[in-house]
C-alpha cells in the first residue's frame, strides 16, 4: 500500500519521498546550474518545476543562495581548478 511503502522508504532512507524527490531535483539543478547555460527557466522546467518563481524559492532554501549566486560561484570554482 501507499502508507507501507512511504514507511519503509521513510526508515530505510531517513527521508520521506517527497524529500527525496526534492534532493534529487536540486541536484539535478546544480548540475545543470554549474554546466550549461540553460536559463534558470528552462532548468526549472527540466527538473520538474511549473513554476519559474517556486523553482527560485526552492533553490534557495535548499542551497541558501540564488541560482545566479550558485552559478557564478561553479564559475568561479572551474577556473580556480584549472589553473
Amino acid at each position: 500500500s501507499k502508507s507501507y511503502l512511504s514507511r519503509a522508504f521513510k526508515q530505510k532512507t531517513g527521508l520521506t519521498l517527497m524529500e527525496y524527490l526534492n534532493t534529487l531535483r536540486m541536484e539535478a539543478a546544480k548540475t545543470l546550474l554549474a554546466a550549461s547555460d540553460m536559463n534558470t527557466e528552462e532548468i526549472a522546467c527540466q527538473t520538474g518545476y511549473h513554476s519559474a518563481k517556486f523553482f527560485y524559492r526552492a533553490f534557495r532554501s535548499y542551497t541558501g543562495m540564488s541560482t545566479r549566486e550558485y552559478r557564478n560561484k561553479e564559475a568561479g570554482n572551474r577556473k580556480l581548478g584549472s589553473r
